[in-house]
């Protein structure tokens, strides 16, 4: 299989915790990715992929003890609104993936077929990802006498051009990853614009709640 060579920038971030607004930091990320994807294409209504666990499809018997990936891509969509304070968009943001739960199984062209009016058959997915790891990142595992290095192998079908990929560090601080194609219509000097960005938004956002959102 051939792969094509991706680019990843890595940066440790500030992220103080917002237990006290009930605010966890998967939505801080996705919030600040919001925010530079809506300045970047200059859009006040985005849309982009949110990788889970897919373990929250209840309609799903016994969905939390199968043992394999349960996992999908499902959109999140922020219409940005002129009045909100960052707390508001990160509400927003939040209180949309707890109504998505049940709907966490639907695929991406069942939502494009019945819940749009686009025309696009989905093939190419989000141009956009966001996965928030909940957990440090290992590089092996053992199981029984065996011991596993823990590694990936992406598809040169990943259509994605960037992806966001963060790990908690510690309870204040997030390993922020951004990954996009090597050699391809994306620029180098582009993607880290980009990278910078949502770095200082995370913290941004992890550090000041109650100013406007700065679009």
């Amino acid at each position: 299989m051939r792969t094509i060579p991706i680019q990843v920038l890595k940066k440790v971030v500030p992220t103080p915790s917002l237990a006290a607004y009930s605010i966890t930091t998967a939505t801080v990320v996705k919030a600040a990715w919001s925010t530079v994807l809506a300045k970047a294409t200059g859009k006040t209504d985005v849309v982009f992929g949110h990788l889970i666990s897919g373990r929250n499809a209840r309609h799903v018997p016994g969905i939390e003890t199968i043992v394999g990936p349960c996992l999908n891509v499902v959109p999140v969509r922020v219409p940005f609104q002129v009045s909100w304070t960052v707390l508001d968009l990160l509400r927003h943001i939040q209180h949309q993936q707890v109504d998505n739960m049940p709907y966490e199984s639907l695929g991406f062209r069942d939502i494009i077929r019945n819940c749009t009016d686009w025309n696009d058959d989905g093939a190419m997915g989000f141009s956009t990802m966001v996965q928030h790891q909940s957990m440090a990142q290992t590089d092996s595992l053992s199981i029984g006498d065996n011991t596993y290095n823990v590694g990936v192998i992406a598809s040169q079908e990943d259509t994605a051009d960037f992806s966001v990929v963060t790990t908690p560090q510690d309870s204040n601080s997030t390993e922020v990853c951004f990954l996009y194609p090597a050699g391809g219509h994306v620029g180098m000097d582009f993607a880290e614009q980009l990278f910078d960005a949502l770095c200082d938004t995370i913290t941004d956002f992890s550090t000041n709640v109650n100013v406007p959102v700065p679009f």
